[in-house]
């Protein structure tokens, strides 16, 4: 069995195609076991890999990755956007690496509403990482659809950035009303979070007893901002002077 750093059994080990268990923990998996089948670190990772893929949980894992329930939504979006995107990433097999960037375009296809930039931005970095899916996705909707909608992408997310001015917007908090809306709320009205990308693009009210003000200066991560900037530089969505 695979086990975590401390010595212990880790759940991944036991992780299968359940409607209780994680996909994206799955996608880690395989990420890991392939990563560490290239570099040599023993033939029992490999071995460990091919059982998994015999069992279908490649096949699970890229397709179960949307969230059952509105609970947690954004977050389970978020780890699967890196889940697929690390999978994808490490795989050397032609027809897995199809098989992880259509899951990819399927969660896309799901998030693109929410104007994510660092979900857009990621999908475009990791797609582009293997240049070789345009000949093994030819023909496919999905992968045709995302390229059609590069530049309208690239223009939500850039504008999405633009929106947010560091840190006082995160520190906004409306008051009254309903505490979900029916549609994505624009980033600058969303209430105070950690990072943007893993909160609910639905809320407009901040969490019980959260009170900040400007005069408190209540600080953020600059991971929220950085990581979509450099990827939005690597993909060419975002210019040196931006």
């Amino acid at each position: 069995l695979l086990r975590n750093s401390d010595g212990a059994e880790t759940r991944y080990s036991k992780v299968g195609g359940a409607l209780v268990n994680s996909p994206t923990g799955m996608l880690t998996t395989l990420a890991v076991l392939k990563t560490l089948e290239r570099h040599g670190r023993g033939a029992r990772y490999g071995e460990a890999h091919r059982l998994f893929v015999e069992d279908g949980q490649d096949r699970w894992a890229a397709y179960g990755t949307a969230p059952i329930s509105f609970l947690n939504m954004t977050t389970n979006h978020n780890i699967a956007v890196l889940g697929l995107a690390a999978a994808l990433l490490a795989e050397n097999d032609p027809g897995r690496r199809a098989r992880y960037a259509r899951g990819l375009l399927r969660v896309e296809r799901l998030t693109r509403k929410m104007d994510n930039s660092f979900w857009i931005y990621l999908t475009e970095w990791t797609l582009s990482r293997r240049p070789e899916l345009a000949a093994a996705l030819a023909g496919d909707r999905a992968w045709e659809r995302h390229h059609a909608l590069g530049p309208e992408l690239r223009a939500a997310a850039k504008t999405s950035m633009l929106q947010w001015h560091y840190p006082y917007n995160k520190l906004k908090l409306r008051r009254g009303g309903p505490s979900a809306a029916a549609s994505p709320v624009p980033i600058y009205d969303r209430p105070a979070a950690d990072f943007v990308w893993q909160r609910s693009p639905y809320k407009t009210a901040g969490w019980p007893g959260v009170t900040m003000s400007r005069s408190q200066g209540q600080a953020y991560a600059p991971l929220d901002f950085l990581a979509a900037y450099s990827l939005g530089r690597a993909v060419g969505a975002i210019s040196p002077d931006e």
